[in-house]
C-alpha cells in the first residue's frame, strides 16, 4: 500500500512538471538576448531631451532609433543612466570605435533588423 502511494505521489509530481515545462517553454522561446556590436554612424539629441541613434552593426544596420531619455524615463532607462549612455555612444562615434548593444525583449531579433522593435 505504501509503495502505492509513492507511485501516485511520484507521478502527480512528474505530471506537473512535466505540464510546467510545457507552459514555460514556449515563453522562454519567445524571451530573446543577443548583442550587436558595431560604430554609431548617427547620433543626435532632439528638443524633447530623447537621445536618437543609428548603427552600423557588423551584421547589418540599425536606423535612426530612440535610445533613452536625457529629461524623462523612456524605455524603463533612467535619466542619470541616459547621460552615461549618451556620453558613451558620442565617444564612441568621435573615436570611430565599436560598441555593443545587449537587447532583452519578448520577440526574437536580430542585428539587422531596422528598429528596436524589429
Amino acid at each position: 500500500m505504501v509503495n502505492k502511494v509513492k507511485s501516485e505521489q511520484i507521478l502527480k509530481a512528474w505530471l506537473a512538471f512535466v505540464t510546467g515545462v510545457i507552459f514555460i517553454l514556449p515563453a522562454a522561446a519567445w524571451a530573446t538576448t543577443y548583442t550587436c556590436v558595431g560604430t554609431v554612424s548617427q547620433l543626435s539629441v532632439n528638443p524633447d531631451g530623447n537621445v536618437n541613434a543609428s548603427f552600423n552593426f557588423t551584421t547589418g544596420a540599425m536606423q535612426y532609433e530612440t535610445v533613452c531619455g536625457l529629461t524623462n524615463v523612456v524605455s524603463g532607462i533612467s535619466v542619470e543612466s541616459c547621460k552615461g549612455i549618451y556620453a558613451l555612444l558620442l565617444s564612441a562615434q568621435v573615436a570611430q570605435k565599436n560598441v555593443m548593444v545587449y537587447f532583452d525583449n519578448a520577440s526574437p531579433g536580430n542585428c539587422s533588423m531596422t528598429a528596436w522593435g524589429g
